[in-house]
């Protein structure tokens, strides 16, 4: 049976490069044929290869053509790019250049000038002496301290405003207690009236009177009465009137002629009388 397929194989066994390449091509034929193969005798190895009596050529025949070239595969993806080198030394100093040439010349200078004649100098006079200086005369004795003044008129306290083309003064309210003011004018047809809130903080609590009252009707005669933050009024004409309110600064409760020192006093009329003086 080998004999008989001996050519086909031989030409499959073919460029065997020693006897172990031979032996790895030869078992691969006998695992793909379809009836098995037997063989008598050994197999030998002498630079040939003798398998049943037929002798195989190994590593000794021509080589054959060379195949076509296959197509030329896809150019694969482009690789990670490297890390960046170290940078290099620095280079030495280059040769300094030689000097360029002189510049051309300027124009000749010109002569100087004759240097006039110095005049003579005058004779220096000469200095006087110096005179004694005189004794420091004795210091006179001091005089007595004069009698103190009188004292002037304590100043008014004011305000200075201008009228026209004058300018006046306005004189401020005093009473023993420490009091503020306010003026409200009250419409006609009115028996309850609302305070000015911050009028009434500014005071001692219960403390707001009405003071006075003016109105241009004939025969009125109003009464009022103060509860809370409301005015109540009691008239039996409607008529408009002006009420003037009093009451006594918070905090200043029971405050009446206070005492005060002869010094306070100065210092009081000495600030108050600064307009004065001016």
């Amino acid at each position: 049976m080998f004999t008989q397929q001996a050519p086909a194989i031989k030409e499959r066994l073919r460029g065997a490069k020693s006897f172990d390449d031979f032996s790895a091509r030869l078992a691969t034929i006998l695992g793909n044929c379809e009836q098995p193969l037997s063989h008598t005798g050994p197999v030998t190895f002498d630079g040939n290869v003798t398998f049943n009596g037929t002798v195989f050529g190994v590593g000794g025949g021509e080589q054959g053509d060379a195949g076509d070239q296959g197509y030329q595969g896809d150019q694969g993806d482009q690789g990670d790019q490297g890390d960046q080198g170290p940078q290099g030394l620095t280079g030495g100093k280059g040769d300094q250049g030689d000097q360029g040439a002189d510049g051309l010349p300027g124009g000749p200078q010109g002569d100087q000038g004759y240097q006039g004649d110095q005049g003579e100098k005058g004779e220096q006079g000469y200095q006087g002496e110096q005179g004694y200086q005189g004794f420091q005369g004795d210091q006179g004795f001091q005089g007595n301290q004069g009698f103190q003044g009188f004292q002037g008129e304590p100043g008014d306290k004011m305000a200075i405003v201008q009228a026209g083309e004058d300018h006046v003064a306005l004189y401020c309210m005093e009473s023993p207690d420490v009091r503020f003011f306010d003026i409200v004018d009250v419409p006609p047809g009115h028996d309850v009236f609302e305070l000015d809130e911050t009028f009434l903080e500014t005071c001692e609590p219960d403390s707001v009177r009405v003071v006075s009252w003016s109105s241009e009707v004939q025969g009125l005669m109003p009464g009022f009465k103060i509860a809370g933050r409301r005015l109540f009024i009691r008239t039996d004409i409607d008529a408009p009137f002006t009420v003037m309110l009093s009451g006594i600064r918070r905090g200043r409760s029971g405050v009446r002629f206070t005492r005060k020192s002869y010094e306070q006093m100065l210092l009081n009329n000495r600030f108050w009388g600064q307009a004065q003086s001016a």
